[in-house]
Formats: C-alpha cells, structure tokens, sequence
C-alpha cells in the first residue's frame, strides 16, 4: 500500500513538471512590474519573421545612453541564439520576435530587461543598454 502512495505521488509530480516545462519552452518571459521595452526598426527585412524557438544569427552593437560602446559582434563571429530560450537578455527575448531576416532593429532595454543591478564589465548597475541588431539568418 505504501510503494503505491509513492508511485502515485512520483506519477502526479512526473505530470506536473512535464505541463510547467511544455509551457516555459514556448512563452518568452516578461517579468512584472511596469517594463517598457523600445522597439523601432531601422531596416525592415525582407526574409522570413523570428518566432520563439527559432535559432538565430545576429550582429549586433550595444552602446549606453552616453553612446559608450560596451560590445559587438561586428569583427567577430555572428551571435547565435535561440530566440525566447533566456540564453540572451530579456528584452532581446522579448524585442526580436517578428523581426525578418535581412532587418536592422533598435532596442532600448530597461535595466529590468537587461542587466539590472548587476556591474557586468563596463556596464554601470542600472543602466539602459541601446542595441542595434542586425538578423542575418534563421538557422534550421
């Protein structure tokens, strides 16, 4: 009677983790409170639109609200990503869906969206990040 009240506890669990795990991999995350997010597009693209769950590739330029450049990936590799995955900053996850291939994006993240509170190399705590992303390829 025991081994099967522990089976089913282990079977309802089992369940439930499945259900939260189905459900996170296809919903990008927004946290709370009173975000807001700039999206404007500088190029639009003429190829297909980015999804959640798409991999990407991407250059991109980020630069502070003084114009400070604090990274790149022009001179290097493109970045690649899946999109809405949290592999990236929030408000990419959230900034790039429905962007073509062949587009250039402006985003202004918040510092909920970005960083946050974190000193992360010569980004102060606290800071809006302005990001220019360039979509080269959805990568199937």
């Amino acid at each position: 009677m025991k081994k099967e009240y522990i089976f089913i506890i282990v079977l309802v669990l089992l369940v439930v983790l499945i259900f939260v795990f189905s459900k996170l991999n296809n919903k990008v995350y927004v946290p709370p409170g009173n975000i807001k997010l700039q999206i404007t597009d500088l190029r639009e693209g003429t190829g297909e639109a980015a999804k959640v769950g798409d991999k990407l590739s991407v250059n991109y330029l980020g630069t502070l609200e003084n114009g400070q450049q604090f990274d790149s990936s022009y001179g290097r590799e493109p970045l690649k990503f899946t999109l809405g995955q949290g592999q990236v900053l929030f408000g990419w996850d959230q900034g790039l869906v429905g962007m073509k291939v062949g587009g250039k994006r402006k985003l202004i993240v918040p510092p909920d969206l970005g960083y946050g509170s974190v000193v992360r190399n010569s980004v102060p705590p606290n800071s809006v990040l302005n990001f220019e992303i360039e979509l080269l390829e959805i990568i199937k």
